[in-house]
């Protein structure tokens, strides 16, 4: 009978008499605060099944279960095993432009559990992939849950120990467990791969799992972060040959890092705040931006076949067992490299002779043998010079004299204002100081009046020595039309008599 509701288990009880003849894809099947063993007898076709709060069930029997569209546990504590013999889900086969093609006829099966700390066995031997694949906080006991015959998966989240040692294509995969895997060695395309915490990590209790030749193209994302081990340990990414968008490896700690077969990384390469760490890039032939900076106690990765990028910024210890061509293959920059060494024996040369050759278009490098720090490109080379002065020095010639007429101006002209201005206030201070006596102001007339006479060059009247004094004779009174120019000269001749003639009485 098709059963498109949801029914509410919590013991076999309910499983015999509710759900003894109710199956189809509409079922939906809630299991609350059931205990010990639980056996779907009849059970063949479910939409949803959910186990929420069950701390005391021990065993999940679903070996009936066929067709399965979402399995959802959450909580179970003490749950250790589950069966779904039957259940029948099929891979992705291909990944596409638009996601993954499936191969069979319906979208294969989500499963998320959550809490379930003694979980270590899953039967699924028909299980070929999940849609949707998540394990957070469970199976931490000694044996991991396996799915050892998954191919395929949209999407794999996982903090707990997990087995995938056969999956091909997913969409994304996140893990965050260092105790077991992820084995990555038959996985030939994924878009986002996440390893955080130590995932991926290899050491003594974990060993590197086999690479059978298969290469790894990452459509996306790559990130490495946050894996810290007491003691040296290697995360061996030989596989990878591409990465299209960012390679992010962030906060490691006594790691080395193998990536010795990635070629091309389409964005970024950033590789920050690692410690103790050796980074493998020995194949790395172009990248868009290369940011590896702040990492201590680490020698910072050769990039012998980097041939081009638009940026690169290298800050820390920076190996010199090559000499100072560290880039010996590049043949472009276009954007600016950037070379802050930590060790003071890095050599600065071939980077600025890399900068001459216009292979780096803008360099920024300490170190010793040519320190460069420049935001241009290159001179080239100046012409050899003609005979005679060239236009530019006729030019300059030319300049130089116009700027020298032009100060003689200037200076001319600030002299005459400062001269004039002394004039003026010399002036001043004899126009105020106090009147002296009647003679002594006729005389100062007299006096001024010669000044004035000898600058105008007219004869001045002056006695002779041992002359007497005699009046001189007066012309007759001129007639009223006679001329303004005799009127002033007969009072200037009158008034120069009466002075004469004053100085000879006070010379008696």
């Amino acid at each position: 009978m098709d059963c498109s509701r949801t029914i509410t288990i919590t013991s076999q009880d309910d499983i015999d008499h509710s759900l003894a003849s109710c199956n189809g894809s509409g079922l939906g099947i809630e299991i609350r605060n059931a205990t010990g063993i639980l056996n779907f007898t009849a059970t063949t076709t479910a939409g949803l099944i959910s186990i929420q709060d069950c701390p005391q069930l021990w065993k999940l029997d679903l070996s009936q279960l066929v067709q399965l569209d979402v399995l959802n546990i959450a909580h179970a504590e003490t749950l250790e095993w589950i069966s779904l013999s039957k259940l029948v889900s099929k891979a992705y086969t291909e990944v596409t432009e638009h996601g993954l093609v499936v191969g069979g006829i319906r979208k294969p099966t989500s499963i998320y559990i959550t809490g379930a700390l003694k979980l270590d066995e899953i039967v699924g031997p028909s299980i070929t992939g999940f849609h949707n694949l998540t394990l957070l906080d469970s199976a931490n006991g000694t044996l991991p849950v396996g799915f050892r015959g998954i191919t395929s998966v949209v999407s794999l989240i996982s903090n707990s120990p997990i087995y995938v040692s056969g999956l091909q294509l997913a969409r994304s995969l996140d893990y965050s467990n260092s105790k077991v895997g992820p084995d990555l060695s038959a996985l030939t395309s994924v878009d986002n791969l996440t390893l955080r915490n130590g995932a991926g990590v290899y050491n003594s209790t974990n060993p590197i799992p086999d690479l059978p030749g298969t290469t790894l193209m990452i459509n996306d994302t790559f990130t490495l972060d946050s894996a810290v081990t007491e003691y040296s340990s290697r995360a061996s990414y030989g596989n990878i040959v591409s990465i299209q968008n960012l390679a992010s490896i962030t906060s490691n700690e006594n790691l080395d890092i193998d990536l010795s077969k990635l070629t091309t990384v389409g964005s970024s390469i950033s590789v920050q705040n690692n410690t103790n760490c050796t980074i493998d890039f020995s194949s790395l032939t172009s990248s868009t931006n290369i940011s590896v900076i702040d990492n201590a106690d680490t020698v910072l990765p050769l990039l012998y076949k980097l041939e081009s990028a638009d940026n690169i910024h290298l800050r820390g210890n920076i190996s010199t067992e090559g000499g100072p061509n560290i880039f010996p293959a590049l043949n472009l920059v276009s954007g600016s490299v950037t070379v802050e060494a930590w060790n003071e024996d890095f050599d600065c040369s071939k980077l600025v002779s890399q900068w001459h050759d216009n292979i780096i278009h803008t360099l920024s490098c300490n170190g010793t043998n040519g320190t460069r720090d420049t935001a241009q490109e290159p001179t080239s080379p100046s012409p050899p010079s003609s005979q005679g002065l060239s236009v530019g020095a006729g030019a300059g010639i030319g300049v130089g004299i116009a700027v020298a007429v032009i100060g003689a101006i200037i200076v001319t002209i600030f002299w005459t204002r400062l001269h004039y201005k002394r004039k003026l206030r010399a002036a001043s201070e004899k126009s105020t100081e106090p009147s002296a006596p009647p003679s002594q102001r006729e005389g100062l007339w007299a006096s001024a009046l010669v000044e004035l006479r000898e600058k105008e060059g007219r004869g001045i009247a002056r006695e002779k020595p041992d002359d007497h004094i005699c009046e001189m004779p007066v012309p007759p009174t001129e007639l009223a039309t006679t001329s303004l120019t005799t009127t002033r000269a007969a009072l200037d001749r009158t008034k120069i008599t009466e002075l004469s003639g004053s100085r000879a009485i006070s010379s008696d």
